[in-house]
């Protein structure tokens, strides 16, 4: 089939009513983005409330990657006869599952890591003692339940379904045990079996770009390890930046941890390591470079005194050390200072731009100087970011969450300037770092 025949040409992505076109908002998101809008047009199938719709039709769709990295968008199961991108010949998830198992629902390695997480759990003799059990039948609210591949009734403050992932599996499988795990109060380990290799395939990254670029993964060394031990032990494999001097390319990087290094989380959560978070790891990294922090620490001097000179010149000497784009490329200067004067504001919580707004009225300076001027709306998401981290409370004023949602439906899926200012923009504010993730087919930042 030509894949013409799959495409879905343009979308509506609620709560905007125009449609764009597919190919280039689908584009413009980074890796992590489209990761977590494939699993909500995914999920929304079963909330009624869709994230994705069809320009033509005007019915719910969900978002494809094809074996070349090509992002599009398919009408779930049987197909909307009147839509003109209908394809007759769509299957279902579980067809698809299937053929691509060959018909085998389990195959000699997947009993292998089995057995492999059963027998490392109970060398703990309390997680022992509470009961581990592999395929055990998991009885949820609403009649619902799961065959996990490995259930421990009480591991490390409350029951874990230990899921092991080797294939393809399709998305909707993935969403489905995420949310009856997470709706039943069980917390989810995703497995694999340390091959990073796998990491790269389409299903993988729907898991770790999901949970801070993190998985756990069993093998023999793990496995060795822990009967030499005699107690647990689980490999880590986590995407973290690499050398600030190199670009800070994300790198993967592993190591065999112990049930306490690991944070395992609320009920229904995913566990992960208690060490920093990617954007966390990225700050130390600044910090730790006496000359980048030192450039960074004039920067934003420069933003406060709104000497757009001086903060070209800073930005330029950071981006020749860990690239990104130069400071002209950002539009005018003086919107450029006023902008990031704006988001430097909020992530160090004092005034970094010349206002006589004062900062108790943070509201008022956020949208006055960044919100509502049309030069500046393209940092919108980058504000967004932001504040998520150092000021949450700002994105519940109804006047900004307004202005937000506007300028990014204005958009129509423009990248906005921090994804176009790469590294050096991560490394000014490196909050959101991962969320702007563009992942090249080798797993390294591009």
């Amino acid at each position: 089939m030509k894949a013409s025949a799959l495409t879905i040409e343009a979308i509506v992505v609620p709560p905007s009513t125009h449609p764009v076109h597919t190919e280039t908002y689908l584009n413009a998101l980074s890796d992590t983005e489209w990761s977590e809008l494939r699993a909500k047009a995914t999920r929304s199938r079963r909330t009624g409330q869709p994230a994705l719709l069809c320009g033509d039709c005007g019915h719910s769709v969900y978002g494809r990657e094809s074996s070349n990295g090509r992002r599009h968008c398919f009408h779930f199961g049987t197909e909307t006869k009147d839509c003109r991108w209908a394809s007759a010949n769509a299957s279902s998830f579980r067809s698809i599952d299937a053929n691509k198992f060959q018909g085998q629902q389990e195959g000699a390695r997947h009993k292998q890591l089995k057995a492999m997480i059963c027998e490392i759990l109970e060398l703990d003799p309390y997680v022992a003692a509470a009961g581990i059990a592999p395929e055990r039948y998991t009885k949820g609210r609403e009649r619902q339940y799961a065959f996990p591949d490995v259930y421990a009734s009480n591991c490390y403050g409350g029951p874990v379904a230990f899921e092991i992932q080797l294939s393809t599996t399709q998305l909707p499988t993935i969403t489905r045990r995420e949310d009856f795990y997470a709706q039943n109060d069980i917390r989810l380990c995703w497995v694999i079996s340390g091959d990073r290799s796998q990491l790269d395939r389409r299903a993988f990254k729907d898991i770790y770009l999901r949970n801070d670029g993190q998985i756990f993964a069993v093998d023999d060394e793990v496995l060795a390890e822990a009967r030499a031990a005699n107690a647990p032990r689980f490999r880590l494999m986590r995407l973290l930046p690499g050398p600030l001097r190199e670009g800070l390319r994300p790198q993967w990087r592993e190591r065999i941890v112990t049930p306490k290094e690991i944070d395992w989380g609320r009920p229904g959560d995913r566990p992960r390591s208690k060490g920093d978070r990617f954007d966390g790891y990225l700050e130390k990294l600044v910090q730790r470079d006496t000359a980048v922090s030192h450039l960074r620490r004039e920067f934003y001097s420069a933003l406060t005194d709104c000497n757009q000179d001086q903060a070209g010149v800073s930005w330029d000497s950071i981006a020749s050390i860990v690239g990104g784009a130069s400071w002209s490329a950002l539009g005018d200067p003086y919107d450029t200072v006023r902008a990031l004067g704006v988001l430097a504001t909020v992530r160090r919580n004092e005034l970094t731009v010349q206002t006589k707004i004062e900062m108790s009225n943070l509201p008022h300076l956020v949208n006055s100087l960044l919100l509502e001027p049309k030069e500046r709306r393209r940092w919108s998401r980058a504000l967004r970011s932001v504040s998520e981290n150092w000021r949450p409370d700002l994105l519940s004023v109804p006047s900004v969450a307004k202005k937000i949602e506007r300028n990014l439906e204005d958009a129509h899926g423009d990248p906005g300037n921090e994804l176009l200012a790469g590294s050096v923009f991560d490394v000014l504010f490196p909050e959101g770092a991962f969320q702007r993730l563009k992942l090249t087919e080798d797993g390294k930042s591009a």
